[in-house]
């Protein structure tokens, strides 16, 4: 039944001599033919297509069982069917007569099973067709098969050390009775769950788990033994099926890219980030997790793994870890390690990140401000900038009221980045006197600034010799070298300071440390000090005088000194 097809080709030239001219050559290549099954061929050559088997599944002695085959025409003319009693007596049918079948039309044939005891039965039903021949038709009726469906083996493959391995199979129950099952199987390896019901044709799966404590090939056999719901034959059956389980440990080995982070220097108030990479350098997946020594760190720097649950990083692969550092004090030096882990790993990886806090740099466009003589009872205003050098906002504030002698119309603000402020100054005196203060800038997270202001006021009957600034160094200068007591004026016998002491005088008020100690310690070269810099009368009524407050000002010169209170006049700022 096999055809041939006749293919001309062309042949390649050839490389050697004897094959150097090409000539067309002519190949058969045969094809297979098609295996036809007999109901196929029964159906196309007499036009009759029925089931080649019937078969009985899950049967018990002492029961009857009723199957069907159906005949039909499959072909354009009329058919005459005939079938013979099979020839045993567990197979029943009725009396056979001749079936008529017109093209298209089917016809159906039962056929009873009774079974008395638990053996397998085989049989045939004979069928003719007129003016065609005979075929069979098999009755089978085997006993239940308890088999079981599952792989051979179950490879966990590689895993790291200390750290649990899984894997889920399936199997399932291709026989003919319901079944109990338990896996036995010894440790290290575990089955869950271990015992289960299957009926005929479900699945099941159960999870293989392994943990390796060192690094070595771990082989066994798991049995599942199964036992039938029932006896399916006489005596009953108990079958087991084995499975070979293996897995293999390995030491796991973890790296930093890089051991060190110097974020270098960074700005109060902002935060750097840097990025490194845990390498996974081994076969296996590891678990890792981070942590920190607790005595040592002072939250400044985050890394994103740390404190949180433990990642699993995959066989030769690597994680991004993200580190931040966020200064919270300027001028301090910050220095961290933070330590990468596995459950069974023989080295860990030591994270050393180090960093530096800085404050915004602030400056003032001026640091001396001359308002000359002044007329009693008028006001003379000068203007000076407080400028913001850093990529974060400046926050500032002034140890001095908006009212008085010296008026300020903003004492306090943000400034942005890369930008500046501008502050006005009102000087306007009442009492004919040389005037001069020192006024300072607090900024957060940087060193104070220090503006001084030098201002003399006069009138009709009082008019003081101008003073600059100057002559305030002069005298700090004086003071400072013994040549002058605090409050003590100088004599014309007194020598003038030397240029050297006044570079001293200077340099020594220039220091921030000592700039901002100004701000909680008196002046030690002011002849006069108050004992206290705040008069709180608490909760007063409206109806009655609040109770007095006493202010006690010392003169701790040897000489006399004059003093008054300074007061604003009744001009606007």
């Amino acid at each position: 039944m096999g055809r041939g097809a006749a293919v001309t080709m062309t042949s390649t030239a050839s490389t050697s001599a004897r094959g150097a001219t090409a000539t067309p050559s002519t190949m058969f290549e045969t094809f297979e033919p098609k295996t036809q099954s007999a109901r196929y061929e029964r159906a196309r050559v007499w036009g009759l297509d029925c089931a080649d088997v019937l078969r009985w599944r899950q049967w018990e002695p002492g029961g009857t069982y009723v199957r069907t085959v159906v005949l039909k025409n499959v072909s354009t003319k009329a058919i005459k069917v005939k079938y013979k009693l099979p020839a045993t007596k567990y197979f029943e049918m009725e009396f056979p007569e001749v079936i008529k079948l017109s093209p298209g039309m089917s016809v159906p044939v039962d056929v009873t099973f009774r079974p008395i005891k638990r053996e397998q039965y085989d049989d045939f039903v004979e069928f003719k067709v007129a003016g065609c021949g005979s075929f069979r038709v098999k009755v089978q009726a085997p006993l239940p098969v308890l088999s079981l469906a599952l792989p051979k083996t179950c490879d966990l493959g590689y895993g790291a050390v200390n750290e649990l391995m899984r894997k889920d199979f399936a199997f399932s129950n291709d026989g003919d009775v319901p079944l109990e099952y338990e896996w036995r199987l010894d440790l290290p390896f575990t089955f869950e769950p271990k015992t289960g019901h299957l009926n005929p044709g479900e699945t099941a799966k159960v999870r293989c788990e392994f943990t390796p404590i060192d690094a070595t090939c771990a082989v066994a056999a798991a049995a599942c033994v199964v036992t039938p719901a029932h006896d399916f034959h006489d005596g009953g059956v108990t079958c087991s099926f084995t499975v070979d389980v293996r897995a293999i440990g390995k030491y796991p080995f973890i790296r930093l890219a890089e051991k060190d982070l110097d974020f270098g220097l960074v700005l109060v108030g902002k935060t750097a980030e840097k990025t490194v990479r845990l390498l996974n350098q081994s076969q296996v997946a590891v678990t890792t997790s981070c942590f920190r020594d607790e005595k040592e760190h002072d939250g400044v720097f985050r890394c994103g793994p740390c404190g949180k649950p433990p990642r699993v990083l995959l066989r030769e692969s690597y994680d991004t870890v993200r580190v931040q550092f966020t200064p919270s004090m300027p001028g301090t030096f910050s220095n961290e390690t933070f330590t990468f882990t596995t459950p069974g790993g023989k080295r860990d990886a030591v994270l050393r990140v180090t960093g530096t806090a800085i404050g915004p740099t602030a400056s003032l466009t001026a640091t001396t401000l001359q308002f000359g003589s002044v007329v009693s009872g008028t006001s003379v205003k000068r203007v000076f900038d407080v400028q913001n050098h850093s990529d974060v906002p400046l926050f500032w504030q002034m140890d001095s009221d908006k009212t008085g002698t010296w008026r300020l119309d903003v004492d306090r603000g943000a400034v942005p980045p890369r930008e500046k402020q501008r502050v006005l100054v009102t000087f306007a005196p009442v009492e004919p006197a040389n005037y001069h203060r020192r006024i300072l800038v607090l900024v957060r997270d940087a060193a104070p600034l220090a503006l001084d202001v030098v201002g003399t006021c006069y009138d009709n009957t009082r008019r003081p010799a101008p003073m600059h600034l100057s002559h305030v160094e002069s005298y700090r200068a004086m003071c400072a070298a013994s040549l002058l007591s605090p409050g003590q004026p100088p004599a014309r016998r007194d020598r003038a300071p030397f240029e050297e002491e006044l570079v001293a005088a200077r340099a020594a008020s220039a220091p921030a440390a000592e700039t901002f100690g100004s701000f909680f310690a008196p002046d030690p070269f002011c002849a006069v000090e108050l004992d206290t810099h705040e008069v709180d009368f608490g909760a007063c009524s409206r109806l009655r005088v609040a109770e007095a407050k006493t202010v006690t000002v010392t003169n701790r010169a040897a000489a006399k000194v004059t003093v008054f209170w300074g007061g604003a006049s009744s001009l606007p700022p």
